[in-house]
């Protein structure tokens, strides 16, 4: 049965969910394929999609994929899913019996079971978690419980076209989660075209030993570099499973993979995730927090990527060969590594000059970041260079939505998709609460120059406030029988610690009173051992503790989970709203240099002037035209931004008729050029 639903609309501020918002305003596609499909026991659960047609470019496709617990409830144990496409599908067939209905002359029967064939590619992989709490509605859980793994799958473009065949797999053994699938089509330029996507090893691989894995299991193999090709990567896909054995390999063993380019080493990686003790789902009814091969329970598994362009040769083969560092194991179960590798080859980069604000951090609602949120103080931004120049500099303005914004000089190097973590200075929160809950960020002169491409310099996200305490309040804290794993502090928004305490006995319960000035705080518990205070698979050999806050007349203010794995890391305020103001947030003067040199208008016609509010952009050679359009008032005020993709000797049409009549400053940029006119609405002139 297909269930698709297609929904078109214009961005303007916050894709559902999504990861960014932009100004440009520009066509996003929705597709849903997956519905809230269960997953009940161990298998394929397969969607036909219907995808745009192809006709469009796309900045940016992310691919949301909710996992809920099935309509009967989550199951107990950790299982890993795998989504994947089959763009080019067909009808496949094969005889299951013959009937002889007649013998003279001789009649067969013959009865044939059909398949959707094709090759299929892995887009998204996660781990379900440990559902018991789930489905025993404990913990603060229940069976509504979802989680929103977000993907980006820009790459996959030229293939999330028509129609397509979905498949969720399910490795589970028992019942069940639930799968939804929400593909977002952002309608733009993409950082650069992709000529071809080809696997070069995707499957299930058992480690039996170390010669028969590297010569039959996953043997080096030979693929082809298109005449077209300019730059291209290997991106990388693995995870660990299975560990009854004397090494725990391959899920509880930390081990590299090699990648080798025509027998030469290049590329080594470590296959192992160090963090999950930091898990967002949390508590879990398994050994949730044990760090793992490449995945966590209740997460999604990471690629990593490698840039081949300058190790191989357009039109030429290459031999690329995927190993794994050699081990030696003895036991009743096989060591199993889930292993993806795709070849993607693409032309250069489309844009000389992009920054991209890539995501908000903090503040944010989005359960992918709660063990951060809600903060008081020091936002963080995620950017990238999407530019095929080095990325140096960048301005960032930031703040709450309708208050004074505030300013940060970036400076760093980043080279052509490369990201950063930006940590933003303190910024002044309203005085009081009946202020917008949307915190905003937007870059801009990158490299002191006029970004090339500014559809991806906004965003902007919802976000809570966090609680308000009393200026004196009881630490209320009972160890566990390993207290040397563990330490609290309480540290100001200036990083300072105002508080702290580093040794404790064992199962002793501790009274600690703070007293503490105006202003935003964290309160950071560590557990050294990444097992928090109570964790009931050592229970036995490490007991179980608590933390709390009490007011100074013993009743509670907040009680902490205490099976929190890693850390608790909890922002509050005292005496103030929000988070601390005075902070000085004065624009920096920058010297802007120029990187145009030549005029759109030679491609362009721009008619008629004045006008009613109706204006043609029209092509007028043989190329194409991507680009910016914006229109200002006279005081410089950005009034809209579309982005325009004209094909050769087309007219576009801009409605602006809602603006009063007047004289507008119209700016058209490209990835080269930009250029301003003058442009006079008159309505029915």
């Amino acid at each position: 049965m297909k269930h698709t639903y297609i929904i078109i609309y214009l961005l303007f501020f916050i894709l559902p969910g999504g990861i960014f918002a932009q100004t440009a305003s520009k066509d996003t596609t929705h597709v849903r394929v997956h519905d809230k499909v269960d997953m009940t026991w161990y298998g394929s659960y397969n969607q036909f999609a219907e995808f745009p047609d192809g006709s469009q470019t796309y900045e940016k496709i992310i691919l949301k994929y909710t996992m809920g617990c099935a309509s009967n409830g989550c199951s107990d144990w950790d299982y890993t899913t795998n989504i994947y496409i089959v763009p080019d599908f067909y009808t496949d067939s094969s005889v299951s019996s013959f009937d002889t209905i007649q013998t003279n002359p001789l009649i067969v029967d013959t009865n044939w079971n059909y398949s959707i064939a094709g090759t299929e590619y892995e887009i998204a992989r996660a781990i379900t978690p440990y559902g018991g709490y789930m489905a025993n509605n404990s913990q603060g859980y229940n069976n509504d419980w979802e989680h929103t793994f977000l993907y980006d799958v820009t790459d996959y473009a030229h293939m999330l076209k028509d129609s397509v065949y979905v498949k969720a797999f399910y490795s589970g053994w028992s019942s069940g989660f639930s799968v939804t699938l929400d593909f977002e089509f952002i309608e733009g330029i993409p950082p650069r075209n992709v000529i071809s996507i080809d696997n070069v090893y995707m499957g299930s691989f058992s480690y039996h030993d170390t010669q028969d894995f590297q010569d039959n299991v996953m043997p080096p193999k030979t693929m082809s570099i298109s005449e077209d090709m300019k730059t291209a990567k290997l991106k990388v896909l693995p995870s660990g499973h299975a560990f009854d054995n004397n090494l725990f390999c391959a899920e509880f063993c930390v081990l590299d993979y090699f990648i080798f380019i025509d027998g030469n080493f290049q590329f080594s990686e470590s296959m192992w995730r160090d963090d999950c003790g930091l898990n967002n789902v949390y508590p879990q009814g398994g050994t949730w927090l044990l760090d793992r091969a490449n995945w966590c329970p209740g997460d999604k598994v990471f690629p990593f990527e490698h840039e081949i362009g300058s190790l191989v040769t357009a039109g030429e083969d290459v031999e690329i060969n995927f190993d794994v560092e050699p081990y030696t194991w003895t036991g009743p179960q096989t060591p199993v590594h889930i292993v993806t590798v795709q070849l993607i080859q693409y032309g250069e980069p489309t844009l000389n000059l992009d920054a991209e604000l890539l995501d908000i951090l903090k503040p944010s609602n989005h359960d992918r970041y709660m063990r951060m949120n809600p903060i008081c103080a020091n936002p963080a931004v995620k950017i990238r260079n999407r530019g095929k120049e080095s990325l140096n500099s960048l301005l960032i303005e930031y703040g709450i939505e309708g208050e004074t914004p505030c300013y940060y000089l970036w400076e760093g190097s980043l080279e052509f998709l490369e990201t950063a973590v930006v940590e933003l200075p303190n910024f002044n929160w309203p005085e009081d609460s009946n202020h917008s809950h949307i915190f905003y960020a937007e870059i801009s002169y990158p490299n002191n120059k006029i970004d090339g491409y500014d559809a991806n310099n906004f965003m902007s996200t919802p976000f809570e406030t966090v609680p308000v305490l009393p200026d004196e309040f009881v630490i209320n804290m009972r160890t566990n029988q390993r207290p040397e794993e563990n330490a609290f502090f309480i540290l100001n928004d200036a990083g300072d610690t105002v508080v702290q305490k580093t040794q404790f006995d064992a199962n002793t319960v501790y009274n600690e009173t703070v007293q503490l000035d105006p202003g935003c705080y964290t309160f950071l518990l560590t557990d050294s051992g990444k097992d928090g205070l109570s964790y009931w698979a050592n229970q036995a050999q490490a007991g179980s503790g608590f933390i709390r806050f009490r007011n100074t007349n013993n009743s509670l203010l907040r009680s902490f989970n205490p099976d929190f794995g890693t850390e608790i890391r909890y922002n509050f305020t005292v005496g103030i709203q929000g988070g601390n103001s005075g902070f000085e947030c004065e624009k920096p003067e920058i010297e802007i240099s120029s990187i145009f040199e030549t005029s759109p208008t030679e491609r362009l016609n721009i008619f008629p002037n004045p006008s009613d509010g109706i204006i043609n952009i029209q092509s007028n050679n043989l190329e194409s035209f991507n680009g910016i359009m914006r229109l200002y008032n006279l005081n410089g005020k950005k009034l809209m931004s579309q982005f325009l993709d004209i094909q050769k000797f087309e007219n576009k049409q801009v409605n602006v008729t809602g603006l009063p009549d007047g004289m507008y400053i119209l700016e058209i940029q490209s990835e080269k050029d930009i250029f301003q006119q003058k442009l006079i609405i008159r309505g029915g002139y």
